[in-house]
């Protein structure tokens, strides 16, 4: 099942099970369907037991907002690794074991 986040100035998806190669090719087609949003896609690669991410800023995009700044960051909590940035497109790569511990806490925090 395919997740949608719209917020105000940034989409975000999940796609489970996809591969960072058609990450690629999705984010460059959703930035041209998304008029210039920034975009943020998410998937899980069982075989190396990772979440990968794959973002994109269009080139165009004002501010000199750029792609690594933003992913990043995005990442740093959950110990995540993140290169690239060429054309305004960058992936990232954090492993799931981290992934559940961070949940977990954030869980337990809520409930305190």
């Amino acid at each position: 099942m395919n997740s949608l986040f719209l917020f105000t100035q940034v989409i975000l998806f999940l796609f489970p099970f996809l591969t960072l190669s058609n990450l690629n090719i999705l984010v460059n087609c959703c930035i041209h369907l998304a008029q210039g949003l920034p975009i943020m896609l998410f998937s899980t690669d069982e075989a190396s037991n990772k979440a990968v991410i794959y973002a994109g800023v269009p080139p165009n995009r004002p501010c000199g907002f750029k792609v690594l700044d933003w992913l990043t960051p995005s990442i740093a909590p959950l110990k995540g690794r993140g290169g690239g940035g060429k054309n305004g497109v960058a992936q990232g790569q954090v492993s799931m074991n981290t992934v559940l511990q961070f949940s977990l806490c954030q869980s337990a925090q809520n409930k305190e």
